[in-house]
């Protein structure tokens, strides 16, 4: 247990990061080793005064262990500005159940076997005081986190690991038992504290707990003249005659060592006082905006306001070329970045002054870079940097070096920065190619529109579309796909209204149909196809918009169909049986896509070798005669009986001109679509 708490105490200390997570984590090892390291001691010896005083040495800052890991919690689930005034008493009530538990017997009564004869603590009148104050304290912390509002966002994982911690570190108050002499026959509490330590070490090195930013050289250099110090100064009491005292000068400077050593760790990144709510500003308003330019802007005024660098110049990649984002007054806005410069800035991440490639291990880059570094005119420069991407680069001038608090400034806001412009980048990306992807579709769609008829092989079946436009621009639409299993998705539609705009989102869906295709693949069902569809529609045009459709699934090897309707009529099973022909009707119920709740209605059948599949648009039904009697629904399935013996590239032609001879010289004010889904080999 105590390897794992020095371990944990020198991994917090040593790896860059969270500053007060980083606080928690060294807080918690150095005050658990203690108890860690004296029960052992204990165990090891039979003389009760001397396990007396180790007891009260080990048990002294347990309730520290309480704190520091609800500095954890607080700093994970982002409560700690609110919760700060609990933090800090927490602490001082720590401080001083410590001293009363080190030089009274108020909490340690005195030590007694237990029944397998290990000497343990016995429980004096402020003994559970002082084990509640830290199950206490923890307890809180993790209350705090359940009502946390980041605990139900991003710092979910990271909020349940801190969590799991803490609940670990509460079952080993079970031990108190033991104390009063209730039950139990040795201490067990070092089984929980022992994953617990293991835990936190797994959570800082695999789910970056500390959010971790590299090695901290200047404190490894510090602990290790600690250590050499603590060395010295006990080699020389153990020779020296009157060693006592020199023991105890050496352990007053060790100790005042150690506490610049623990200040250095976690308060030499402390951010500057002021410069917190600045970057939660730039974060929350500037990089939500959705503008690289207003991203610039803010970040360099960031970092001017807080006197950190000046003359900021900020430039991005859009479009695979360097665009200037701010450029001061009189500075030229030309920027060259070879291809060795870009692979070490995305490598290195970090903001620096200029003057740290004196001490970087450049290796044969050195020149190359410290030239283009020259050429840069800047005293401090910060690569933008999202995943393994270069998004961007910052430079500034300054007199003096960056301080470390300065350096954790620029690179949380860089951090936001990158990742804003990382998503303005693929959001405008997203637009150029929808934009272009909106113009072949509508090619398309008045390509199709032009088109009286089109026979399509796919998937084992034979696709005839019989097509005549409206004498108005209408928006009916059709789309066939073969999927990757072999099986053929075919999609109707129509568009409410008439006119461009009607094109136009039939044009839109007809693309979506497309990309739904490929994006579902061979998981492919009717009912998802339309569900992105719908999601497509709500978005054109406001959403003003309505559409009718139905989508279907022919699986010719496993013998069915699989449909889905969203307010569209589909159509019908055609089965040949001799001479005759049954008709097996394909409906759904369901609303149009677009509508504010969305019902899809779906459906399956059975399909023999020969079937032929039709549907048909509202337009075929609708066609009316000079008189204005509707063609209608029991003429078309007369139609589909009297011609099923037709060859599926032909029996739409032959609806459309049954539909055409009743409406005679009749103006069309709708599409006429007909889609014929016959075998292959029909």
């Amino acid at each position: 247990m105590a390897v794992v708490l020095v371990a944990l105490a020198l991994t917090a200390a040593l790896r860059r990061g969270d500053l007060v997570v980083r606080l928690g984590f060294v807080m918690t090892g150095v005050t658990a080793l203690p108890w860690a390291t004296t029960m052992a001691l204990v165990g090891c010896t039979t003389d009760r005064e001397l396990a007396y005083r180790l007891c009260q040495a080990g048990y002294a800052p347990i309730p520290l262990i309480g704190s520091g890991l609800l500095m954890v919690i607080l700093a994970v689930v982002g409560r700690l500005d609110a919760q700060r005034p609990v933090l800090v008493c927490s602490v001082v009530l720590g401080l001083a159940m410590m001293v009363l538990t080190a030089t009274t017997d108020l909490v340690i009564a005195g030590v007694a076997p237990t029944p397998w004869g290990l000497l343990f603590p016995e429980a004096g009148p402020l003994y559970g005081v002082h084990i509640a104050l830290f199950a206490g304290i923890v307890g809180w912390g993790v209350w705090l986190s359940r009502r946390s509002v980041r605990w139900l966002r991003g710092g979910f994982q990271q909020g349940r690991l801190a969590v799991a911690l803490a609940v670990l570190s509460v079952l080993t108050v079970s031990d108190s038992l033991l104390a009063y002499g209730i039950g139990g026959v040795f201490p067990f509490a070092w089984l929980p504290a022992l994953v617990a330590g293991c835990l936190a070490l797994w959570a800082i090195e695999r789910q970056d707990l500390l959010r971790g930013r590299g090695f901290d050289e200047a404190v490894a250099v510090e602990l290790a003249v600690f250590a050499i110090g603590a060395v010295v100064v006990t080699s020389i009491a153990i020779t020296v005659e009157s060693s006592r005292t020199v023991m105890m000068i050496g352990v007053a400077a060790l100790t005042a060592g150690a506490m610049v050593v623990l200040g250095r760790t976690t308060v030499r990144g402390e951010v500057m006082a002021g410069t917190t709510p600045a970057v939660d500003h730039f974060v929350e308003r500037v990089v939500a905006s959705g503008d690289a330019t207003a991203v610039g802007r803010g970040l360099a005024q960031l970092l001017e306001e807080s006197r950190i660098a000046t003359r900021v110049r900020i430039w991005c990649i859009l479009d695979n070329r360097w665009v200037p984002l701010h450029i001061p007054e009189g500075m030229t806005a030309d920027l060259e970045l070879p291809d060795e410069a870009r692979t070490w800035l995305v490598g290195w991440r970090h903001p620096m002054s200029v003057g740290d490639l004196a001490t970087a291990r450049l290796g044969p880059r050195r020149d190359l870079l410290e030239d283009w570094a020259r050429k840069l005119d800047a005293d401090v420069i910060a690569p933008l940097v999202d995943g393994d991407e270069l998004v961007g680069l910052l430079t500034g001038e300054r007199e003096e070096a960056l301080r470390d608090a300065e350096r954790i400034v620029i690179e949380e806001a860089v951090l936001a920065a990158s990742r804003a412009l990382t998503v303005i980048g693929l959001t405008s990306e997203i637009e150029a190619r929808a934009e272009l992807a909106r113009e072949l579709e509508l090619a398309e769609a008045v390509r199709q529109a032009r088109s009286a008829a089109d026979v399509r092989d796919l998937a084992g079946s034979r696709v005839a579309v019989s097509y005549q436009p409206a004498s108005r621009v209408a928006g009916d639409l059709w789309s066939c796909v073969a999927l990757p299993d072999d099986r053929l998705l075919v999609l109707v539609g129509d568009v409410a209204g008439r006119g461009l705009a009607s094109a136009l989102v039939s044009a839109a869906v007809l693309g979506a149909g497309q990309v739904a295709a490929g994006l579902l693949g061979a998981e492919a069902t009717p009912e998802a196809v339309l569900a992105l569809l719908h999601d497509t529609v709500v978005e054109v045009d406001g959403g003003r918009h309505r559409v009718t459709a139905f989508a279907a699934i022919v699986d010719r090897g496993a013998g069915k169909i699989e449909f889905a309707a969203a307010g569209h009529r589909g159509g019908y099973l055609v089965r040949r049986t001799g001479d005759d022909a049954e008709l097996v009707a394909l409906i759904g119920r369901g609303t149009a896509l677009g509508e504010r709740e969305r019902v899809i209605g779906t459906g399956h059948r059975a399909l023999a070798p020969d079937d032929v599949i039709v549907l048909i648009s509202d337009g075929v039904i609708e066609s009316r005669s000079a008189t204005g009697q509707a063609w209608g629904e029991r003429r078309l399935q007369r139609a589909l009986r009297d011609l099923a013996s037709r060859a599926g590239d032909q029996l739409g032609e032959a609806l459309l001109d049954a539909a055409r001879g009743h409406a005679g010289e009749a103006t069309h004010d709708d599409d006429l679509l007909v889609v014929v889904v016959a075998p292959a080999t029909a």
